[in-house]
C-alpha cells in the first residue's frame, strides 16, 4: 500500500474528491457611500435632517447646528438672536426653493447665503403651543405657512401674521387627517383625543375637502402616531401616507386603496424622481418599494433608524441614519455586493472567469462568488492540505479558469490544480521534480479539451488520462512566464518577461518568437489573450497589440494616440474588456466592427472606488451585464447605463472682494473708478469624490480659458469697463461643467468719462462761440454804422446828383424859353416835372424794378432828344428772358453813364447821325447793362473839356462810382464796371460802350 502511494505521488497524480454545496442566491443592493469616504474622516456630529437647495448644495441639520455640503468640504453656517445655539431638527423647501429650518423648540428660519434669518412670525407661533411637539410645515404659492401638530391639529399663519384654526382637539376626531392645499400639495397632521388613547382605541383615517367638509376612509392598525405622519403624491393622483407607526395606506380622496404594515415603525416616505417609494424605519433600516401596493423590496441599512430624505439634482439620494452622519446613494442603477450590506466578505476580488450563464469570481479573504441572473451564490474552495510545509498560502487558490470544453472550474494553487464539475472538486498536485513552491499563474484549453496551465518556470498540460505532463522548452522556463493563451488552431502562445513565444499545436518542440521585429513585444508581457480570432498582448507599458495572421498592430484611439490598458478579460462573444492606464480611468470596450479594431470608453464612477480600489484582472461583461471587482465589494451595472453621461461638476462663485472687502454678489455689479482690485473665490458641487480641474476667463480682458487647480483668482488695477467672470469645473479627461457667471462694471473716472470730455469740448466750443459772438456783435455793430454811414453818403450822392441833373435840364429849358421856343419848352417842363417825380420817389427806395428804371430813363432821353434835337437817337431794348416788373437794380445808377455818353461823346460829334444804345440783358442770373455810344471816345473827350473848362468838375460819373463802390461794401457780389473804347475799322475812336453788371 505505501509502495502504490509513493508511486501515485512520483507520478503526480494523486487525486481526492471533495463533495461541498451552495449557498443560498444573494441579491445586489445599491451602493451606498458613507460621510467618511467624502471627508476621508469621521465627522463628529449627527445629522436629524437632510436637504438640497437649487444650487445643488447640501445641508444637514442636528445639534451643533446646520451644515452645508459641496461634496469635499463642510461649512458650518452662522446663526443668530433666538436661533442661535438652538438644534435644529427639520429642514424643508418652500416653492421659491428656500431652505427653511425648524429647531426643537419649533422657530422657524430660513437659509441666506452662509447663516440663517428667523422667520418674522415666530412669536405667532408661540402662541399655537407648538413647544415640544413634533410639527409638518409647509408654505404655500401666497406665502401662507400650514402647520401641522402632531396629536393637535392644523393651523395656519397667513403671509400677513394672521394665525387660523383650521381643526383641532374640539372636533372630536381621533385619527389622521390629509387633505390637498390650493397649490396642489398633499398635507397631513393627527389629532389625537386623550379618551381614545386612554383606551388605546385605533385611530380613523379622514380626507378633508378645501371647503372643510370631513370624510371619513377607513379605521387604522394604529392607535397613535408615535412618529410624525407622512404623506407623498404617486404618480396617478393617489397618496401613500404612513400613520406614525407601522401603517403604509394608499389611498384616493374617496377611497383606500391598499394598506400595508412593516416590521418597525416608519419615521419617513421619500418620493425621488424615478418615482420609488422609500420608507425610513425606526430600526429596520430603508426599505426600497417599487409597486404602488406598497410591498416592502430591498432592505438597507438593517438595524439602524434611517430614512432617504433628499435628492440631489445629479439623481443621488441622501439618507439620514443613526449609523452614520449621512449615507449617499449616487445612482440606483449600479448595484453591488458588499460585506456592509451583510454579504459575502469580499477581501480583494482576484479573478473573474465565465461558465456558460454564470460568472465565478475567487476572492481572497472568503469563497468563491457565483453570480448567475443578478443573485449571488457562494462555493467554497477546499484548503489545499494534501502537501504538508508549503505554508498557508498552498491553501488559497491564486487563480481560477472556466474550461468551456469540459465545462469544468479550475482552481491553480501552489504546487498543484483543482477541478469543479459542479458537484465535487477533484485535485492534481505537480511532482518532486518540480519546484513545489511554484504558484500556478494562467490556464487556457484547446479544442481537443487538453487542459494547459503553467506555473512562473515551466508549462504543463492534463493528459487524457488524468496526468500532469510538463513540456520541454526550457529556452521559455528561462525567461519567466507571465501568462498563457490557446488559439483555436491549438498553438500555445506564451508571455514571458522578455517577450512572445509559439508552440506549435503538435509536439510542443517548434518554438518561435512571431513578433520579434517588434521591440516593445520583446519586453515584458503582461498578459495574452485569445479572441476573435486574434491573439492579443498587453505588454509591461500598457500598451495592446492584436495578432492576426502574419499582421501585428497596435491599437490605438481615432486620435492615433496608443491605448494603453492596466488588463484584458475577454466575454463570451470575443469582446476585451479592460480600466484604462488614465489618472481617471474608464473601460476599455475593444471589438471588431467589420474586420477593424474598434475601441469604446465606458464611465464607471463609483466614487473613486474606480481609482483607490481597483484590483487588476476582475472585470467580467456576460449578457451586458459588467461585474467590476473592488477591494471590499463587487459591483455589477448593466452596459447601457455605462454609455450615459455621468453628472458632470457644477461650480459657484462663493465669495466676491473688492479692494479686500467682500461684496454681495448680485446679478450685476456697479463699481467706482477706484474699486479696481477683484478677488473672487469659487467651490466646486460635485458628489463623484473625484478630484476637478478647474478653468476661467475674465471676458473684457481674457480672450482664453485659463486652467488651474486652485480655487481663488485675483485681479488688481483693472481699467474701466464691463466684465463677465465665468468660471467652469470638470473631471480630468471629461467635459466641462456648467458655466457660472459674475458681471461687474467699472465706472469710468469723470474726467475721463465721455460726458465729461463731451462737457469740456462743449465748453470750449462755446467758449469760442461766444468770443465769435462777441467779435461778430462788434463787428455788426461797427457794419451798421458803416452801413449807415453809407446810407447817408448814397443819399448824400443821390441829392448831388439829382441837383446836378435838375441843372442841366433847367439850363435846357432855359435855352428854349431864350430862343422863344414856347412849346417846346412847355414840352420839356411837362417831362421834367414827371421825371422829377419819378427821381423824388426813387430817392427814398433802395431798390426800385427794373420796369421804373427804365421809366425813367425814357423820360431822361425824351428831355435830353428835345434838348438837343436832331443830334442823336436812341433804343432802350430789354431781352425776354428778364421780367421787368421783377428784377429789382438800384435806383439811378445807370442814368449818370447815359447822360456822360450824350454830353462827352455824341454832343461832341461834328456830324450828325449819333445813335445811343441801352440793352438790358440776363446772363447767370445776372443783370447785364450795355450803353453804348458812337461818339468821339474817352481820349477826345478828355481833350475837348480841358480845351473848354479846365476848372470845371463833373459830378455824375465820380458820383456814379463812389455809390457802386459804397453799395459793394455791403453786397457778396460785387456791382462790375467795365467801360471799353470802340475803334472804327481805320483804328479812329468810334465811341465807349460800357458794361454794367449788377448781380
Amino acid at each position: 500500500m505505501i509502495r502504490v502511494i509513493v508511486l501515485l505521488f512520483l507520478t503526480g497524480s494523486f487525486i481526492f474528491n471533495e463533495a461541498v454545496g451552495q449557498q443560498e442566491m444573494i441579491k445586489p443592493l445599491p451602493h451606498l457611500v458613507q460621510a467618511t469616504e467624502f471627508l476621508l474622516y469621521p465627522p463628529k456630529v449627527e445629522s436629524w435632517d437632510i436637504e438640497v437647495d437649487s444650487n445643488n448644495y447640501t445641508y444637514f441639520a442636528g445639534r451643533s447646528g446646520v451644515y452645508r455640503f459641496n461634496g469635499y468640504e463642510l461649512e458650518l453656517l452662522k446663526s443668530s438672536g433666538e436661533l442661535e445655539k438652538a438644534p435644529v431638527s427639520g429642514l424643508f423647501k418652500d416653492p421659491k426653493g428656500r431652505i427653511w429650518i425648524s429647531t426643537v423648540h419649533n422657530k422657524l428660519g430660513y437659509i441666506e447665503k452662509n447663516h440663517f434669518v428667523p422667520y418674522r412670525f415666530n412669536d405667532k407661533l408661540d402662541s399655537i403651543n407648538t413647544q415640544g411637539i413634533r410639527t409638518n410645515w409647509h408654505f404655500d404659492q401666497k406665502g401662507k405657512l400650514h402647520v401641522g401638530i402632531n396629536r393637535k391639529g392644523y393651523y395656519t399663519v397667513s403671509s400677513g401674521g394672521k394665525v387660523e384654526k383650521i381643526l383641532g382637539q374640539e372636533s372630536g376626531i381621533h385619527g389622521i387627517v390629509y387633505t390637498f392645499l390650493p397649490d396642489g400639495n398633499p398635507f397631513i397632521f393627527s389629532i389625537t383625543q386623550k379618551a381614545g388613547r386612554n383606551k388605546n382605541l385605533n385611530m380613523d383615517l379622514h380626507f378633508m375637502e378645501q371647503s372643510g367638509e370631513i370624510r371619513y376612509l377607513s379605521r387604522l392598525k394604529t392607535n397613535h402616531p408615535i412618529h410624525l405622519p407622512v404623506i407623498v403624491k404617486n404618480q396617478d393622483g393617489s397618496v401613500t401616507l404612513s400613520s406614525g407607526q407601522k401603517d403604509i395606506v394608499r389611498c384616493y380622496f374617496d377611497s383606500v386603496v391598499s394598506q400595508t404594515s412593516l416590521s418597525s415603525n416608519i419615521i419617513q416616505l421619500f418620493r425621488d424622481n424615478d418615482y420609488n417609494l422609500w420608507a425610513g424605519t425606526a430600526d429596520k433600516g430603508v426599505y426600497l418599494i417599487k409597486n404602488l401596493n406598497c410591498s416592502p423590496g430591498e432592505q438597507l441599512l438593517d438595524g439602524t433608524a434611517s430614512a432617504v430624505v433628499a435628492q440631489d439634482h445629479n439623481g443621488g439620494l441622501w439618507v439620514k441614519s443613526s449609523g452614520a452622519f449621512f449615507y449617499y446613494l449616487p445612482r440606483l442603477s449600479k448595484k453591488s455586493f458588499s460585506k456592509r450590506a451583510g454579504q459575502l466578505n469580499f477581501d480583494n476580488a482576484m479573478r473573474f472567469t465565465i461558465g456558460g450563464s454564470r460568472v465565478f469570481c475567487l476572492n481572497n479573504g472568503s469563497d468563491i462568488a457565483v453570480f448567475e441572473k443578478g443573485s449571488m451564490s457562494s462555493l467554497p474552495y477546499p484548503q489545499n492540505k494534501s502537501i504538508k510545509g508549503l505554508g498557508v498560502n498552498t491553501e488559497v487558490p491564486g487563480i481560477i479558469y472556466y474550461d468551456t470544453v469540459n465545462s469544468l472550474l479550475w482552481a491553480g494553487y501552489r504546487g498543484g490544480i483543482c477541478s469543479w464539475n459542479g458537484e465535487r472538486w477533484k485535485h492534481y498536485r505537480l511532482s518532486e521534480k518540480v519546484d513545489k513552491e511554484q504558484a500556478i499563474i494562467a490556464f487556457g484549453v484547446k479544442s481537443d479539451g487538453t487542459l494547459m496551465f503553467a506555473c512562473r518556470n515551466a508549462l504543463f498540460f492534463l493528459s487524457s488520462a488524468g496526468k500532469i505532463k510538463k513540456i520541454d522548452a526550457p529556452s521559455i522556463a528561462g525567461n519567466r512566464i507571465t501568462s498563457l493563451a490557446v488559439e483555436p488552431s491549438g498553438n500555445v502562445w506564451v508571455g514571458t518577461i522578455r517577450g512572445v513565444f509559439r508552440l506549435d499545436n503538435e509536439s510542443y518542440h517548434k518554438i518561435e518568437n512571431p513578433v520579434k521585429n517588434i521591440d516593445s513585444l520583446n519586453g515584458f508581457v503582461r498578459y495574452l489573450k485569445s479572441a476573435n480570432g486574434r491573439i492579443w498582448i498587453n505588454t509591461g507599458r500598457h500598451l495592446l497589440y492584436s495578432v492576426h495572421g502574419s499582421e501585428v498592430k497596435q491599437i490605438t484611439y481615432n486620435s492615433g494616440e496608443p491605448v494603453r490598458i492596466l488588463e484584458i478579460e475577454s466575454s463570451k462573444d470575443g469582446d476585451l474588456w479592460g480600466r484604462t492606464a488614465h489618472q481617471n480611468p474608464k473601460i476599455a470596450h475593444i471589438s471588431i466592427r467589420k474586420g477593424e479594431v474598434d475601441v469604446e470608453l465606458l464611465e464607471f464612477d463609483v466614487f473613486g472606488d474606480l481609482t483607490s480600489e481597483f484590483i487588476t484582472g476582475t472585470i467580467s461583461v456576460i449578457d451586458q451585464t459588467m461585474f467590476l471587482g473592488m477591494k471590499s465589494k463587487i459591483y455589477i451595472s448593466n452596459i447601457s447605463e455605462l454609455r450615459k453621461r455621468e453628472p458632470l461638476p457644477d461650480v459657484k462663485i462663493s465669495e466676491f472682494f473688492v479692494n479686500n472687502k467682500q461684496f454681495q454678489r448680485s446679478g450685476f455689479s456697479s463699481l467706482s473708478h477706484e474699486e479696481n482690485a477683484i478677488q473672487l473665490k469659487f467651490e466646486p458641487i460635485s458628489y463623484r469624490r473625484n478630484k476637478l480641474e478647474f478653468r476661467y476667463r475674465l471676458k473684457g480682458l481674457d480672450t482664453v480659458w485659463q486652467e488651474i487647480e486652485h480655487q481663488n483668482i485675483q485681479y488688481t488695477n483693472l481699467s474701466p469697463g464691463e466684465y463677465n467672470f465665468q468660471v467652469q469645473a470638470r473631471v480630468k479627461g471629461e467635459e466641462w461643467g456648467e458655466t457660472d457667471k459674475l458681471a461687474f462694471f467699472i465706472q469710468t473716472p469723470y474726467w475721463q468719462a465721455f460726458w465729461f470730455r463731451f462737457l469740456v469740448v462743449l465748453i470750449f466750443i462755446s467758449f469760442i462761440g461766444f468770443m465769435f459772438y462777441l467779435r461778430n456783435r462788434s463787428k455788426h455793430r461797427r457794419n451798421t454804422l458803416v452801413i449807415e454811414k453809407l446810407n447817408a453818403e448814397q443819399k448824400a450822392l443821390r441829392a448831388q446828383m439829382n441837383p446836378h441833373f435838375i441843372y442841366n435840364a433847367l439850363s435846357s429849358i432855359q435855352e428854349l424859353i431864350f430862343l422863344d421856343n414856347k412849346y417846346e419848352a412847355l414840352t420839356n417842363i411837362a417831362l421834367f416835372a414827371k421825371l422829377m417825380r419819378k427821381i423824388l420817389y426813387h430817392s427814398t427806395k433802395e431798390l426800385i424794378t427794373l420796369d421804373e428804371e427804365v421809366e425813367a430813363l425814357d423820360l431822361y432821353l425824351k428831355l435830353e432828344g428835345l434838348r438837343f434835337e436832331g443830334t442823336f437817337d436812341y433804343t432802350v431794348t430789354i431781352c425776354r428772358k428778364l421780367r421787368p416788373k421783377k428784377q429789382m437794380i438800384p435806383p439811378g445808377l445807370i442814368q449818370p453813364f447815359i447822360e456822360n455818353a450824350i454830353k462827352h461823346g455824341l454832343l461832341n460829334k461834328k456830324e450828325r447821325g449819333g445813335t445811343l444804345s441801352v440793352i438790358f440783358n440776363l446772363d447767370n442770373d445776372r443783370l447785364i447793362c450795355k450803353i453804348e455810344d458812337n461818339g468821339v471816345g474817352r481820349k477826345r473827350s478828355t481833350e475837348l473839356k480841358a480845351k473848354r473848362n479846365a476848372e470845371h468838375r463833373s459830378f455824375g460819373t465820380q458820383s456814379v462810382l463812389d455809390r457802386i463802390n459804397l453799395l459793394n461794401i455791403s453786397r457778396n457780389n460785387k456791382i462790375k464796371l467795365e467801360i471799353e473804347d470802340l475803334y472804327t475799322y481805320y483804328g479812329d475812336p468810334g465811341g465807349t460802350r460800357v458794361i454794367l453788371i449788377i448781380p
